[in-house]
Order: C-alpha cells, then sequence, then structure tokens
C-alpha cells in the first residue's frame, strides 16, 4: 500500500529515508548548523532534527537559503538530507542539489506528508512515493447563500470518519458520475438543497488523515435561499464567515484542511458572481 505524488524533478537521482517535515518557509543558511546539520532556528517547528539521512519536506526555500558552499559543507561533514521536497524551490537550492547529488522534488503539496512517514524520492521521474499510505478522492460542496456565509455542517456518528467534527457536504464519487454531478448530489442527499444558482470547480488540495491522503475536489455551489434538511449523517448546520471556520480549525474542530478548502471555494465562487 502506498501511494504516489506527482511533482517537478529538479534534481536527479532516487534516495529513500524517513521524512522530516516543517510547515515553514526554511533557509539552509538560516535554519541549520553547516557543521552537524541540526536545525538551530528557535521557534522552528523542527528545532533541534538532524537532516542527515531524511527526507526533508518544505513548503519553500527562500531567497537567501543558502551560500555557494551550505549543502556541499553538510555533505562533508555528513549533515545533508538525503532528498528534498519542497512546495516551491529557488534557483540557488535548485543548482547546489544538483552539485551535490541530492534528489530535489518540486511542486508537492506539502500536507500530503507527515514527519515519520516512509518515502521514495525520484528526482528523475518528479515523484514522491510513501508507503504505508493509501489514496482516496472525494468531492465538496462549499454551499454559499446571498449573505457571503458558507454552510458547516457537525458530522454524526453515521459518518464515515471524523464524527463530531464540523465539515462541508463530502462525497465519493460514483463509478462513471462526474465530479460535479457527484457534488449536487451529494448536497441534495445531505441537506435537501438543489436548483442552484451557480456552481464552480476550485482547485484540489491534499489532506492527510493518519494513514490515508484525501485528495480534495471542491465545489463553490451558490443558492441565495437555501431551507436545510439535515439527513442522519449530519447532527446540525451552521452558517459561518471564512474566518469562523479557521477558527474551527485551530481548535482542532473541523475535519482536516476545511479552512483551506473553503478559501479555494470562495476564490472559485467571485469568478462565478464576475460572469453573472
Amino acid at each position: 500500500m502506498s501511494v504516489v505524488l506527482n511533482g517537478r524533478g529538479r534534481a536527479p537521482g532516487t534516495a529513500e529515508g524517513v521524512v522530516l517535515k516543517t510547515m515553514h518557509p526554511f533557509s539552509f543558511f538560516n535554519d541549520v548548523d553547516s557543521g552537524t546539520g541540526v536545525v538551530k532556528r528557535v521557534g522552528s517547528d523542527i528545532f533541534g532534527e538532524a537532516l542527515y539521512k531524511r527526507i526533508l519536506v518544505i513548503p519553500e526555500a527562500v531567497e537567501d537559503c543558502l551560500s555557494d558552499e551550505t549543502i556541499s559543507v553538510l555533505n562533508f561533514y555528513k549533515g545533508a538530507p538525503a532528498a528534498i521536497v519542497a512546495g516551491k524551490a529557488c534557483d540557488a537550492l535548485i543548482e547546489s542539489c544538483v552539485e551535490a547529488g541530492i534528489p530535489l522534488v518540486e511542486g508537492i503539496d506539502c500536507a500530503s506528508c507527515r514527519t515519520g512517514d516512509s518515502a521514495r524520492v525520484d528526482g528523475d521521474e518528479g515523484t514522491v512515493e510513501l508507503a504505508n499510505v493509501s489514496p482516496s478522492s472525494v468531492v465538496t460542496s462549499v454551499l454559499f447563500n446571498s449573505r457571503g456565509e458558507l454552510l458547516i455542517v457537525r458530522r454524526s456518528s453515521r459518518a464515515g470518519s471524523h464524527a463530531g467534527t464540523w465539515a462541508c457536504i463530502s462525497g465519493y464519487v460514483e463509478e462513471g458520475e462526474a465530479p460535479e454531478k457527484a457534488a449536487l448530489r451529494e448536497l441534495k442527499e445531505e441537506t435537501g438543497v438543489e436548483n442552484v444558482e451557480c456552481v464552480r470547480r476550485a482547485e484540489p488540495l491534499a489532506a492527510r488523515d493518519d494513514g490515508k491522503l484525501w485528495m480534495v475536489h471542491p465545489f463553490a455551489v451558490l443558492k441565495n435561499d437555501a431551507d436545510i434538511v439535515l439527513d442522519e449523517e449530519n447532527t446540525e448546520y451552521r452558517w459561518a464567515k471564512i474566518e469562523e471556520v479557521e477558527a474551527l480549525e485551530s481548535s482542532g474542530d473541523t475535519v482536516p484542511r476545511l479552512a483551506e478548502t473553503v478559501r479555494r471555494a470562495s476564490y472559485a465562487l467571485r469568478t462565478c458572481r464576475a460572469h453573472r
């Protein structure tokens, strides 16, 4: 059981190891002790961790991420990572990885990985394979009303996962079913809402849940006057602003990455309104 993430190969080679992930923009020059390869920046979410032989996963490398010889020095002192996976890589990092022979893959959503994952990085193919992680794909309907609020529901014990947390309406795509139809079907089944004013597909995103990687495909749905009738999968509902969803997620009271899901749907909705 494994999942393969597709990005862009920036430095060739392959490597296997255990993931060390940070959610902060990373600088080898400022964040790492060049003699030991240990993260030295106080306040970092990986402070005190050693990079050696790890698969370093970063959202982006800042422009002053390293001097010309930083990674070479780390290699000399056996402090360099086995490979690097980045959401965004600067030119300096790409050039240094090529010179040092460290595989680098760019364009991977860091939320797909967790510290402790076993991973194989292929800098030639631009792929990252995560062992013991299974993929699953869902559609999520983010329903907006005329006041710019969105519908969130509290999941019941009958829901397949994350019972008791707040979410938007989600479900699987049935065989042969178009994703947009699946999103509208789930919305009707779980809330009774149909005959909507507008539907727009938003950018997909990844959400991790232990050994499962959810690929979430959000749809922004507009229904100015929506009467909600919940089915047995949800126990209550409320209309909320995006800021309220962010606060709920910060307190651990939502499904993974709900705030980012609704942000992307909100952006798609603005496109919808612009063309009305």
